[in-house]
């Protein structure tokens, strides 16, 4: 039997590479009776366990820097992002989708799946639906998915998920609340608008710029012209039944 070891010696505190070779001896019966061995400094051993020990550091410490990368470029995301496996489990996720969603390094450790960390969401408040359905929904790897999600404190997210080659899924999660205020502002101002230009008494006639086409008549300009809106709408001139002219 041979044993290859590192010691510490006592005397210098220097580590030295020691090659044990033993061998037990048997009686008749097949039981051990003694052990003889010895030991000797294995220098070539101990040049190959230096190489291999040095090499061994080196691609850790690669990995170290390219893990260390890999958080950098995940956590400088404006998005939210989380990897799952095959079987719905986490691989990876950002700071971003830990902050935008309530959840600790400790409840979105890999390994967990994501009906887990729905009812953690549930727990923290920022999920309140049926986390089988929102998985039925989202989850497809055939294809992307899509949908606007609003959380229970009014955040609207916009969620993407797509399929990833080893048969699992990302998912991105983008805070889109702002924009959708604002679109929803705009809307609004729009339909006060319009109804301001469909009620005046005034013809209202609007050509866009490029082609000269109509592209809005209000009620009033029906009546100045005596035919619908829809025999005016997209046309470079009408035919007033009035005037029996191109306006």
């Amino acid at each position: 039997m041979e044993i290859q070891l590192w010691i510490v010696r006592p005397i210098d505190g220097e580590m030295r590479w020691i090659e044990i070779r033993t061998k037990i001896f048997y009686d008749n019966d097949g039981q051990p009776v003694r052990v003889a061995g010895v030991s000797i400094e294995a220098a070539e051993s101990r040049q190959k366990f230096e190489a291999e020990y040095e090499a061994r550091k080196k691609a850790e410490e690669q990995l170290r820097l390219s893990n260390l990368r890999l958080d950098t470029a995940l956590n400088s995301m404006r998005q939210g992002l989380a990897l799952y496996d095959s079987d719905t489990r986490l691989v990876l996720c950002n700071q971003r989708f830990q902050n935008m969603y309530g959840l600790s390094p400790e409840t979105t450790k890999p390994g967990c799946t994501l009906r887990d960390l729905l009812f953690q969401r549930k727990a923290v408040g920022t999920f309140s639906g049926d986390p089988d359905q929102y998985i039925a929904e989202l989850v497809d790897h055939r294809g992307v998915k899509t949908k606007v999600v609003e959380l229970p404190d009014g955040r609207m997210i916009w969620v993407k998920s797509s399929p990833a080659p080893n048969g699992g899924w990302v998912s991105t999660h983008d805070d889109v609340t702002e924009q959708m205020r604002l679109k929803q502002e705009r809307d609004r101002s729009q339909k006060f608008l319009n109804t301001i230009v469909e009620n005046v008494p005034i013809p209202i006639f609007v050509k866009e710029a490029s082609e000269l086409r109509y592209v809005l008549v209000n009620r009033a300009g029906e009546k100045f012209c005596g035919i619908s809106r829809a025999e005016i709408i997209g046309k470079r001139y009408m035919i007033s039944s009035r005037r029996r002219k191109p306006i």
